[in-house]
């Protein structure tokens, strides 16, 4: 018989079955699903097996991202990230941003509300530490901090807000604002 089963579910007693991949016991005795997945129960053998039905997705070392700045703090931006590798994350994950080098003004870097590409060079801590050193790697977007229209690019990380005018400096990646949509999955 399977079933569908969520983590935590009652699958049986420890005297029924014994637990296989996908299981555990509980304190009191039974068998419980430790995954989202499919229960299959062989009754002769008296085993339990969950199988998962989707496996989980992980941020590991190496993978480009891109999510958006939702909060800067000293010099560190924090980071909702959207997308991954160029598919569209189905879960929230929050990466720490460090600038690419000693700088200033962090707002010559990013800001909040910045769409950033950047990739992930750690998980200590049980943090997702990202960077944006190199040319691919920056802003991809950016507002105007007067008036929140686009920032469209000029030259030298220069942008400039096409509605009030206004001039702003960023550290941007060579994907600035060219079809990023496709690209990264908007």
């Amino acid at each position: 018989m399977d079933k569908i089963v969520v983590p935590g579910e009652k699958i049986g007693a420890i005297e029924e079955y014994i637990g296989l991949n996908g299981t555990y016991e509980d304190s009191d005795g039974n068998v419980r699903s430790k995954y989202f997945g499919i229960l299959s129960l062989n009754r002769e053998k008296h085993e339990a097996l969950v199988i998962r039905i989707r496996k989980p997705v992980l941020i590991e070392v190496g993978d480009e991202v891109v999510g958006r700045i939702f909060n800067i703090s000293g010099v560190f931006g924090y980071v909702r990230l959207e997308v991954k590798n160029g598919k569209p994350l189905d879960r929230s994950f929050i990466g720490i941003l460090y600038p690419p080098r000693a700088v200033r003004e962090i707002k010559n870097v990013y800001n909040v509300g910045d769409y950033i590409l950047a990739k992930v060079v750690s998980l200590k801590n049980r943090a997702i530490h990202l960077s944006i050193a190199g040319k691919k790697y920056g802003v991809i977007r950016a507002f105007c901090r007067v008036c929140g229209s686009i920032l469209i690019k000029k030259i030298n990380g220069i942008l400039k807000c096409h509605k009030c005018g206004n001039i702003e400096k960023r550290k941007i990646s060579i994907h600035y604002d060219k079809e990023w949509g496709k690209i990264y999955g908007y």
